[in-house]
């Protein structure tokens, strides 16, 4: 996909790369997000001088991507972090059903897939339901980030599944929530992750979000605005 011998070459290489993410009625699929999500990762990590050069990124199955950066070699692992009743409800009000403003509702992680009609009634319906109280939109946030770690270390666990030198994670955040004050919800997320030690098969979870990409290791924890290499000026 991508080959670099500096910063500045694989930077003008990402400018480059078509990131458009189509509209879910408009024929988005898995490879839309990923490419995304790893550009924008790559572009930011590259700006703050995390990675090693020379460069290059192949797509690979089992884990998704293989990053040769420098003399390390590493497995990075993409998931989409998102409701799969919102991601459906989306696709309905993409078509015209419901109010051009919807409530927030709340999701819960691994949440049975509702039929469309149930769907279309709760748009219709437009029900905002029991609201946050204190952190609890933090909270909810680290939850159902920490739902789709666990969900890629089983799938890591399972045969086939290739294993490097170093192995990343890369969450696409597009889980609907209200107001989230990142730097709250971040500490509660790294105390989930102490529980079971995700780092043990994951070196670094990145979880990629509109404006920032967030960083974790089983140390520390940091945020970094992304890159918006694509931005029109």
């Amino acid at each position: 996909m991508i080959e670099a011998e500096s910063k500045e070459s694989l930077l003008q290489n990402l400018s480059e790369m078509d990131i458009s993410v189509p509209l879910r009625s408009e024929g988005r699929l898995s490879d839309h997000a990923e490419r995304y999500a790893i550009a924008y990762t790559l572009s930011t990590l590259a700006r703050e001088e995390k990675l090693n050069y020379p460069l290059t990124l192949t797509k690979f199955e089992r884990p998704d991507f293989l990053l040769l950066s420098g003399a390390s070699k590493i497995g990075i692992e993409h998931t989409e972090a998102v409701s799969v009743n919102v991601a459906r409800s989306d696709f309905l009000r993409e078509k015209g059903l419901g109010h051009e403003v919807q409530f927030v509702r709340h999701s819960e992680p691994g949440e049975k897939k509702k039929k469309s009609k149930k769907l279309i009634s709760e748009l219709e319906e437009n029900n905002p339901g029991y609201g946050w109280m204190a952190d609890s939109v933090e909270r909810e946030w680290a939850a159902a980030m920490f739902y789709f770690v666990n969900e890629k270390l089983c799938i890591a666990q399972k045969p086939g599944y290739s294993i490097f030198e170093s192995n990343w994670l890369l969450i696409y955040d597009n889980w609907r929530l209200p107001a989230l004050h990142l730097e709250e919800a971040l500490p509660m997320f790294s105390q989930l992750c102490s529980e079971s030690d995700p780092f043990s098969t994951f070196s670094n979870i990145f979880i990629l979000r509109e404006k920032q990409l967030c960083q974790f290791t089983k140390v520390s924890s940091a945020i970094f605005p992304t890159n918006e290499l694509w931005k029109k000026s």
